[in-house]
């Protein structure tokens, strides 16, 4: 769990420095994008043959290059399968923010991915790495590649927007999934809203993702020079998001971050990252640290929520798990309870 929780928080460190098994059947996450891309092409803005919505939350989706690109990563449907991802555990969810943060290394090669980490990759995980990278090419569409990055000259922010999106999607799901026990309604409550928050952000990334892309190319198709190639196009990195939202003055107020937009996703997901690493790293320092689960808590509140919510909307935070079941075993005197 340690050493999870360690890979995680290198890649959020820097991030932050950088302030930027089932069986594969029909309900896999590959025929899921299939079915999903079928969908979309057949019936737009009405309701596939499979009851997913089909409408894209793109406004410039009218272009016919840009109609290819679908938001299969914030969609309200995982792109993987629930079934699947509540069979991973916290190391699987370390190993897929560590394939997000090189799948766009020049010469990256997936199979030699696993083989750097002694093929300890379990077969779920890998089932869910090449889920992502489909929904991914789904996302940024035919007509566009990976950005190829040096790895000696990679950073946290030269990581691709669209891996990103992905990856912080598959950690919400998970999270929902195997992070909130049974009888513990107001906590799940809180989780609940966290896990559409985390959705909502990753959204305002993808859509700001289709925009800078659809952007590059009408100003190919019209003379225009742009600084990233545009035949075919290059996908994003965060880095590249961002300084497009700047450069097209979609912060009129700066420092001041507008709501709809890539930079406010990725600072909030941040945010939510910041909280369960932290939720990983107080529960281990009881009580050598904090004095009771109640303490490490509210520090973690403090640290990645009060500043920005009110009292209110950090309540149901306080019940966590952590918390409750500090104040059964304190009560209880059945030594196989308190076991």
């Amino acid at each position: 769990l340690s050493s999870c929780h360690e890979t995680i928080s290198k890649w959020l460190n820097s991030n932050n420095s950088n302030a930027a098994s089932s069986t594969i059947t029909a309900t896999s996450p590959l025929g899921f994008l299939s079915r999903y891309k079928r969908g979309c092409s057949k019936h737009a803005n009405n309701r596939g043959e499979n009851g997913y919505s089909s409408s894209v939350a793109y406004s410039a989706s009218s272009s016919s290059s840009s109609s290819q690109r679908q938001m299969a990563l914030s969609h309200s449907e995982p792109f993987v399968s629930t079934d699947i991802i509540q069979d991973m555990t916290l190391r699987d969810i370390a190993h897929v923010f560590c394939y997000a943060s090189r799948v766009n290394h020049a010469g990256f090669d997936r199979q030699q991915f696993y083989a750097e980490h002694d093929d300890k990759i379990r077969s779920v995980t890998r089932t869910v790495l090449e889920a992502l990278d489909q929904a991914m090419a789904t996302s940024r569409g035919p007509k566009t590649e990976l950005t190829s990055i040096v790895p000696s000259d990679a950073s946290s922010d030269s990581m691709d927007a669209l891996a990103f999106c992905g990856a912080v999607r598959i950690f919400a799901e998970w999270r929902s999934l195997r992070c909130i026990p049974q009888g513990y309604g107001k906590y799940a409550f809180g989780m609940n809203m966290s896990h559409r928050d985390v959705c909502q952000n990753v959204q305002k990334v993808e859509e700001a993702v289709h925009e800078m892309l659809m952007t590059e190319q009408a100003a190919a198709h019209n003379g225009e020079e742009v600084a990233t190639k545009v035949s075919p196009q290059q996908s994003p990195t965060l880095r590249d998001v961002l300084q497009y939202e700047v450069k097209s003055n979609h912060h009129p107020k700066l420092p001041i971050l507008s709501d709809r937009s890539a930079g406010s996703g990725v600072l909030w997901v941040q945010r939510q990252i910041t909280y369960y690493g932290s939720t990983l790293e107080n529960s281990a320092l009881v009580p050598l640290h904090f004095p009771d689960p109640r303490s490490a808590v509210r520090h973690i509140i403090s640290k990645a929520h009060s500043i920005y919510h009110c009292r209110i909307q950090t309540q149901p935070f306080l019940t966590s798990p952590l918390h409750s079941t500090w104040r059964l075993t304190k009560k209880s005197t059945d030594p196989t309870t308190v076991s």
